[in-house]
This record gives C-alpha cells, structure tokens and sequence, in this order.
C-alpha cells in the first residue's frame, strides 16, 4: 500500500509540473523540487519491493524444498515404525489366517450337513422333549409341550412348556416365559395313569389326591417320555430323605390316652399340652396287621385310606386314588399332617377288622387275589371287586335278599302272597309317610271313642 501511495503521488507532482506556465517562474521551479524529491523517494521504494521480492523468489526455492523434505522425512519414518511392528505381529498374522481357514472350512462342512437334514424331517417326526440332568440343570430332568384340558364347563385345550424340576410339575405358556405354574406342588402325592378310553389319542391323568391333570403328548414317543419321566420323578422324590424323625417312641396306650384327652379338653391343652406323639406310620405300622399292605400284603406300606382305616402299599394306593375320593381317600403316612381324630378311627379299625369283613367270603373265579409282584391289571381288578362291587363281602341276616320268598313259595300259595310281602319285605318310610301315618292313626282313634260312646248310649255334647 506504501508504493501505491508513493507511485500515486509521482503521478500528482508530474501533472502539476506540467501545468504551471513558464512565465511564473516561482512556481516552476518549487514543482520541479517537488517532482524531484518524489521520484527519488519513489525509486528508493521500487528498489526495496524489487528486494523483497527478489528475497521471497529466493527463500522459496530452497526453504519449501527443505520443508517437504523434512515432511517426506516423517513419513519415511512413520512407515518404517509401522514396518516393524509389522515384522512383529507375523507370525501372529500367519496363525490367525490359519485360524481362519480353518473356521471356514468348518462352516462349510456345518452347512453341507445341515442340508443334508432336510431328508431326516421327511423320513422321521422329530418331537421337540429335551431331556436333562436333574443334578446339572436346577433340577429338571424333562421339560416340552403338552397339550393340557382345562377344568372349567368348555373343557377346551391349551398348549403349555411343561417342566418336571425339584419334584414337582409346574407349566407356563411358553417356553421363554418367566412366570410359571405350579400344577403338582408335591409329585410324591401323584400317580400317572394312562388314559386309554380317552377319545384322544396319546393322553394320560396325573392323579393327586384332590385332583385329576388329563394331558396329551403330540406323538406316541412323547407320550412314553412323559410317562416315564413322570413316573421317575415320583420314584426319586420318594426316595429322597424324608423330614427327621423323632427319637422318642410312645406305646399304642399312651397315644390313645393322649388323643383321648386331646379331644376331650381342649382348655387342659392350652394350660398343659400333651407330649407330642410318634410320627404316624410308627403309631399305624405297630398295629396288628398293619405292618403289611392289606390288599397285596406287601411289607413296609407308606400309604393309608382314612376312610377305610388301611395302610397301603404305593401300587395299591395308586389304584385306590383312581377311584375317587368318595370310595377311598388316600393319605401318605410319612409326608403328610394326621389329626388325633383320625389316627383314633385309624387304630380302631386296621387291616384285620377291615379284611374280616371285605374279604369273608374270597372267591377267586371273581377276582385272583393280588401279590406283591402280581401286574397292574390283575391288582386293579382284586381292589375293584373288592372294594366297588363288594363281591367278597358276607351278607347280613335280616336283609331284603334273605327275607323276601322264593319264587316256589308265592307259586305255592298265591292267596299268601300279599300276606308274606306284607311280612317279609321291610317298609319304606320316609318324613311325608310319617306325618301321614300319625294323622291316620289319629283319625282311627277318635272314630273309635265315638263309636264306643255311641253304644253305650253316652251322647257327646
């Protein structure tokens, strides 16, 4: 901008110069002064740009050679580093690329068999049941789907992830579901039994003592894994260690004193409670009897039905619990809670007293009598006669069939034959009848004071 300036006012002092007349002589001479000191400081300003430049053309040749070559320097430097490092890490490269190959051909090898599987799905119905190691897996040893019937009025069917884990059967709706259902809390208490009148095919029951489970399985391979497994698990959760046993052991007198005085005062109790007594299958097992399963005989039973006062064998109280609650209720005695009062029925009754009347008259072309080993079918068939149609039970005198008359009796006198239903058959009675029998006779008794005051000629007023 300084030599633009300067060259600005060269050009000013040359247009004056040449403006003033020369007859003011003055004027010409203080222009051309001016003229002079402004070209000189002019031409001293060109020559110091020309220098600056000439300087500049100069510097650049030899300085930005020196900066590209110290640039060129870094990167010779840079890429010698990573040269190095280079030479270090290959050996590792060789072996990761080894590596590599290796993963590929496995791949390769994984996707020709899973091809080749396409042919197994055509040839063979594969069932999705996993099976596990109860020890290894939190305790499931079988888990899959199930098709479960519900209890409602539809009975329709839903499809649930069932899981056998830690002795108990549980279910939710799908596999990856966190929140399940428990269906048997306690698998020892249950029975598996194969539904074979069902209409569907591959169903069975899961029978516990206050409720029926009717599943299906999807294929008859389901259905036998279910089955066994179920029937493993309740097998291992019996077998398992059962609670800790108390060490004192009371006499059959002394417990039944203590139960006598347990339901009589109920104050006394609350004042000076009663010594706790031995757990239940000691105080029932030491009965007369009791020690063997009164159906088969077989040693050490662990089950009872409360309701027939007998101790059971776990085959045998399988087959009591299928046939219902109202015939034969099931308890266990080493797992379950038993009231006073029913461990009184319990040792007032016992298999002797209850065989005595069930089996007085045992007639094996009825039923073959059942055994410790003896199949399933021929135990449900000695029970079943047994205990639902009573075949073995001896008749009471005085009941219909021995008081009502033979048929060559009523053949032999028909005019008695009114008179012997009259006699031998027992009358039915009921609250209707009743009422209407006490207002007849009512009736019959006063006709019969008005007759006899009439006779007697006594008017009544």
């Amino acid at each position: 901008r300084h030599f633009e300036k300067i060259s600005d006012d060269l050009d000013n002092a040359l247009f004056r110069n040449s403006q003033v007349q020369r007859t003011k002589a003055s004027e010409c001479e203080d222009a051309h002064n001016v003229l002079i000191a402004t070209r000189s400081c002019f031409q001293h300003l060109a020559l110091d740009y020309v220098h600056q430049l000439s300087c500049l053309q100069s510097k650049k040749r030899h300085e930005v050679l020196q900066t590209l070559l110290s640039l060129m320097g870094a990167y010779s430097t840079y890429f010698h580093q990573g040269s190095d490092l280079f030479e270090d890490s290959e050996p590792f490269l060789k072996q990761l690329g080894s590596t590599l190959d290796k993963l590929s051909k496995e791949s390769t090898d994984l996707s020709k068999q899973l091809d080749s599987r396409h042919t197994l799905v055509t040839s063979k119905d594969v069932v999705p049941v996993v099976h596990k190691d109860p020890s290894a897996n939190n305790g499931i040893s079988l888990e899959g789907y199930l098709f479960k019937r519900t209890s409602n009025a539809f009975k329709t069917w839903n499809r649930r992830w069932f899981i056998i884990q830690n002795g108990q059967l549980v279910y939710r709706k799908r596999s990856k579901d966190e929140q399940r259902t428990i269906m048997e809390e306690d698998l020892r208490l249950c029975t598996v039994k194969p539904a074979l009148d069902f209409e569907r095919r591959f169903c069975f029951e899961v029978l516990s003592p206050s409720k029926t489970h009717m599943l299906q399985a999807d294929s008859q391979e389901s259905y036998d894994c279910w089955i066994t497994a179920l029937q493993s698990g309740i097998s291992h959760a019996l077998n398992q260690p059962s609670r800790d046993d108390e060490d004192g052991k009371l006499s059959m007198s002394e417990w039944k004193a203590s139960s006598d005085s347990s339901l009589s005062s109920t104050s006394r109790l609350s004042a000076n409670p009663v010594p706790k007594p031995p757990r239940a299958h000691i105080q029932l097992t030491s009965i007369a009897g009791n020690e063997l399963c009164c159906d088969c005989r077989s040693p050490g039973p662990c089950w009872a039905s409360i309701n027939l006062g007998i101790t059971l064998c776990i085959e045998c109280s399988g087959i009591h619990r299928s046939m219902g609650v109202h015939v034969s209720k099931v308890r266990s005695l080493t797992l379950d809670t038993w009231e006073p009062e029913i461990l009184k029925v319990m040792a007032e009754l016992g298999n002797t007293v209850i065989n005595s009347v069930y089996e007085a008259r045992v007639d094996e072309n009825v039923a073959v009598r059942a055994t410790p080993d003896c199949s399933r079918s021929i135990r449900e068939a000695w029970i079943k006669a047994k205990y639902l149609q009573k075949a073995f039970v001896k008749p009471l005198l005085g009941s219909v069939a021995c008081l009502s008359p033979s048929r060559d009796a009523l053949r032999a006198s028909p005019a008695a034959t009114p008179v012997l239903r009259k006699a031998t058959l027992p009358q039915r009675w009921s609250v209707r009848k009743m009422h209407r029998r006490r207002r007849t006779i009512h009736t019959q008794d006063q006709r019969r004071a008005d007759t006899g005051d009439t006779a007697h000629g006594v008017a009544r007023p």
